[in-house]
């Protein structure tokens, strides 16, 4: 072989070796990959950026529960959370794992009609406490009395007894009822559903009813609050000769789903027309309460409570003007007093204060008052 021959075959080896593919290199995890510390942070020997192991599975397991939420998949959201809860155990993370572990479903339960209910709830964030609001001393008592046998309710277990979680509140418009619901909520640290009507009502036969058991279903499968206001659309008195069969069955149907719902949930009924309701749904509430308007000293008392630090005023002449008011007319009338503050500093206060008295007095006697009032 002579030179040039020997030259042409060296080439084609060192082209060969230049075109040739990597193999790929085995996986490794992070903790078996050696790495090393700079300026930027830690990255593997290789100049890959190092991330550990569980931060790497956490984000995978939200993505997870991200697709299987837009894909309004409810198995695949049920597969990842247990996942994630197995996960953060393994973590010691107690507190999260046992959050999450209140949003699956009760073994036998069929994920698919849990989801279902949710079209028909409205969850919101509680965000008033008990303790912020007007409330007769019996009231605050039952329900502090309630939050203590939620909290408690193990040892109630142990003694063979069970909370009470099956409440009606009962009184006139803007007094509470839905505030006292969500401050329960928030002493419980519990998610707080409110039932929406304008979907569950049904206009098919059996409609109302099968999703009324979904509800029920779902609700009784984790630790939460539900509120039922204006309840009387969906417990009034059977023997109402205007109504037809279906109101019947309805009700019939939410007697004996009452009586299920699991006593880790706790259930709130509310309605300004308390005669509406049926009279045996009464016996199906341990703790009724009746959220009567304030007088003057609790209208004395509230404005005392929200008047803004810059306004000096006469909460019991005040309240005598405003006498008659919700405690809901009367937060409207602070927000509007706190609103002119704000927005017109250069008025007097003092004059300020007593054109709202004048506008809102001349507003209430176009308001329709209640009969017999």
């Amino acid at each position: 072989m002579n030179a040039d021959q020997r030259a042409r075959n060296t080439n084609a080896a060192n082209n060969t070796r230049l075109h040739r593919i990597p193999k790929p290199r085995p996986y490794a995890p992070d903790h078996a990959r050696p790495w090393v510390a700079c300026q930027s942070g830690l990255t593997h020997a290789d100049g890959s950026p190092y991330a550990p192991d569980h931060l790497m599975n956490t984000s995978r397991l939200v993505l997870q529960l991200a697709q299987a939420a837009c894909r309004r998949d409810p198995w695949g959201a049920i597969n990842a959370i247990r996942t994630l809860v197995e996960h953060e155990e393994k973590k010691k993370s107690g507190g999260i794992a046992e959050q999450l572990r209140r949003l699956l479903p009760h073994p036998g339960k069929d994920p698919r009609n849990q989801m279902a209910a949710l079209k028909y709830l409205d969850e919101a964030t509680p965000r008033i406490q008990l303790d912020d609001l007007q409330l007769h001393d019996d009231v605050r008592e039952a329900c502090a009395e309630l939050v203590i046998e939620q909290r408690q309710a193990a040892a109630l277990a142990e003694a063979g007894l069970r909370p009470r979680n099956r409440v009606l509140l009962t009184g006139p418009p803007g007094n509470g009822k839905t505030s006292v619901a969500e401050g329960i909520a928030a002493a419980l640290d519990r998610p707080f559903y409110v039932v929406s009507y304008d979907t569950l009502i049904g206009s098919h036969l059996g409609e109302t009813g099968s999703r009324l058991r979904q509800i029920t279903d779902y609700i009784g499968s984790h630790e939460c609050v539900a509120l039922f206001d204006e309840f009387e659309a969906i417990g009034k008195e059977r023997d109402d000769h205007d109504e037809i069969g279906e109101i019947k069955r309805i009700v019939a149907s939410l007697l004996v789903h009452l009586e299920r719902i699991p006593p880790s949930t706790v259930m709130i009924a509310a309605t300004n027309h308390p005669g509406m309701l049926d009279r045996a749904t009464w016996r199906r509430f341990q703790i009724r309460l009746e959220l009567e308007a304030p007088g003057r000293d609790g209208l004395a008392a509230y404005i005392r409570a929200r008047r803004p630090p810059n306004l000096r005023l006469d909460a019991c002449a005040v309240a005598a003007t405003l006498d008659g008011a919700s405690y809901a007319e009367a937060a409207e009338f602070c927000e509007d007093v706190e609103r002119r503050l704000v927005l017109y500093p250069e008025q007097e206060p003092h004059e300020m204060l007593r054109e709202r008295l004048a506008r809102w007095t001349a507003g209430r006697r176009n308001h329709p008052q209640p009969a017999g009032a």
